[in-house]
């Protein structure tokens, strides 16, 4: 998982742990980006609020996702977009780049969010 919201964050990885699913906290997208580079990984699930790189005025959370399904060898990593916006521009736009899913914080529980990318893990 890829966020900066460090105490909503614990809360999902104790429940995806519970579920028996490993799980790595990262609040970095180049840390991410080489993990996923190195295999192993199953699924990223991202924060699309990640700071603004000021340099090119987009957000880290769309430049990892475009990072990930523009390489050949991570393109195939189911990518979650897990934010608290819900404006349908930034959905369509992480649609676009390759989202598999994009969903809204506030909408759901951890234990919905962990039950919904579920799928992607199978």
């Amino acid at each position: 998982m890829v966020d900066n919201e460090s105490d909503l964050v614990e809360i999902y990885k104790r429940t995806f742990e519970d579920a028996s699913h490993s799980f790595i906290v990262t609040n970095n997208i180049d840390k991410t980006f080489k993990l996923c580079r190195g295999g192993g990984i199953n699924l990223v699930i991202s924060n699309m609020l990640l700071p603004t790189d000021p340099k090119i005025n987009e957000s880290l959370g769309f430049i990892l996702l475009k990072s990930i399904k523009t390489l050949p060898k991570t393109q195939n990593i189911p990518t979650v977009i897990l934010s608290n916006l819900s404006m349908a521009d930034k959905q369509n736009k992480a649609k676009r780049l390759g989202a598999d899913a994009f969903l809204v914080k506030s909408n759901y529980t951890p234990k919905q969010i962990l039950k919904k990318v579920e799928k992607f893990l199978k």
